[in-house]
């Protein structure tokens, strides 16, 4: 063996365990689409080990014409066995990431099945031909030494991977398109986001390259990707409230952390809005859990919309409350979006046939230089929030103004 097969050798190892890894949580999750990723995990395993199998069964000293006996037979049978498993499954990896790309993806509609039917054509051809090669070589040919070379139609096969390619990239950045808010709640930086391109389109861009020149960069690719995508779902496990789907009380801590980095100037002009829902205590008692859980799911999703629409960071602070913050902004911005929460409330609550009455308190505090961590920040809207629900004060337009307003930032700073 020598140091390039050595070396691919170790990267299949690494592979495998990681393939392993993430196949073992997998099965354990309740994801929706663990099946599917769990299928190409074992397309990934099985090229990983028809890979292995090569590095261990291919002797150079085989290679020769003058080495032609019972052993190296033996040996050059399995080599080209598990070539031709490798190239194959390769290929049916390309496909059926691509394949599950597009269903997944806004461009897909149960009325276009015959484009599936229309984009199989290649992939079953291709498979007719690697089939085929073991017979007639016309992908790889089976030299009198044992060794394999390209045929006639191998780069048949290079260009239908390319298409596949060309089409998986496409369908993956029109999911990232349709998901770009989801995206933009768990990357605060540029770097971040040039990230998460690079990861879904990695294993496309590389897998031509891959097929071309036998390299095992397209299993590493796949490797690199599933384990960053893992992670994501890791973070979002944690910073993502589960009943409500959106930001936790974690994430709110981790924006506010990124937030204590920037220039006080900037900081100066943060506003961090805090909503209570009224009586929410009185719902649960008198209508049971599941509508509570209703109600939270409800105001969070016009909150979802409200954040996006005024480009805020919105979370569940916990319970019934929740937290907006909104950056460059004034005092009068923050009191219209305080307003604009209530009225939206006010049009939910007037549209719902649900037996009780739905309404909330708000009210918002600045992030200035009284402020030096994060935590001081979080308990002063924690007490602020108390202090306004004891006044349950609503017109904005004149609370700016009040000596309560005075009072409760007395009693708080």
């Amino acid at each position: 063996m020598n140091y390039t097969d050595w070396i691919s050798l170790q990267i299949d190892f690494v592979c495998l365990t990681v393939y392993l890894i993430i196949t073992f949580y997998l099965i354990k999750s309740r994801d929706q689409y663990r099946y599917a990723y769990i299928s190409v995990l074992i397309i990934c395993i099985l090229i990983v080990g028809c890979d292995i199998g090569i590095r261990f069964y291919y002797d150079s000293r085989c290679s020769t014409f003058y080495s032609n006996n019972i052993i190296c037979d033996k040996l050059n049978g399995a080599t080209i066995v598990f070539s031709f498993c490798k190239y194959l499954f390769y290929f049916i990896l390309i496909y059926v990431v691509s394949l599950l790309i597009y269903i997944n993806s806004p461009n897909y509609s149960v009325f276009h099945k015959y484009k599936i039917f229309v984009g199989a054509i290649p992939f079953y051809a291709a498979v007719y031909l690697m089939i085929s090669s073991m017979f007639d070589g016309r992908v790889l040919i089976l030299t009198y030494n044992g060794m394999l070379i390209k045929g006639p139609y191998f780069y048949v096969l290079v260009a239908i991977i390319g298409l596949y390619s060309i089409l998986g990239i496409y369908n993956a950045l029109s999911i990232v398109s349709a998901q770009k808010e989801r995206l933009t709640e768990i990357t605060y930086y540029k770097s971040e986001y040039f990230l998460f391109y690079v990861a879904i389109t990695l294993p496309f861009l590389l897998s031509t390259i891959g097929f071309l020149f036998d390299y095992p960069i397209v299993v590493a690719a796949f490797a690199l990707t599933f384990t960053y995508l893992m992670t994501i779902h890791q973070h979002l496990r944690l910073s993502v409230d589960e009943l409500t789907s959106i930001n936790n009380l974690n994430e709110l801590r981790r924006y506010l952390d990124n937030l204590m980095q920037v220039p006080e100037k900037e900081r100066r002009q943060t506003f961090l809005i805090f909503i209570d829902i009224d009586r929410f205590k009185l719902i649960n008692d008198k209508f049971g859990h599941n509508n509570g859980d209703v109600v939270l799911i409800q105001i969070a999703r016009i909150l979802k919309y409200i954040s996006s629409s005024f480009n805020c960071f919105v979370c569940r602070y916990g319970g019934d409350e929740f937290i907006m913050i909104k950056k460059n902004a004034n005092e009068e911005k923050a009191a219209s979006i305080c307003r604009f929460i209530e009225y939206s409330l006010g049009q939910l609550r007037d549209l719902s046939l649900a037996p009780y009455d739905l309404s909330v308190s708000t009210g918002f505090t600045k992030f200035d230089r009284r402020f030096k961590s994060t935590q001081e920040f979080i308990d002063a809207a924690d007490r602020l929030m108390y202090e306004t629900k004891r006044f349950s004060k609503k017109d904005y337009s004149s609370i700016l103004r009040s000596e309560k307003t005075k009072e409760i930032g007395k009693s708080i700073f």
